[in-house]
């Protein structure tokens, strides 16, 4: 059975194609496993777990 992250990876490979400009900062090695989303350096979403963290980018950018 993969881990929550790995069924995200192609979604994730995905948004970062159609989004090249949205950097993704993933919580490897982080002691509050937080991932973030940056573009042009400012954060735009900031989520526990890489499913939580798209699907609140998919929220903002279809606000936009």
């Amino acid at each position: 059975m993969p881990s929550p992250g790995e069924d995200q990876v192609p979604r994730l490979q995905a948004f970062s194609a159609e989004h090249p400009d949205i950097k993704i900062a993933s919580p490897a090695g982080s002691r509050t496993g937080m991932g973030s989303a940056y573009q042009g350096g400012k954060i735009l979403v900031v989520k526990f777990g890489l499913c939580q963290l798209l699907d609140h980018l998919d929220e903002v950018l279809a606000s936009d």
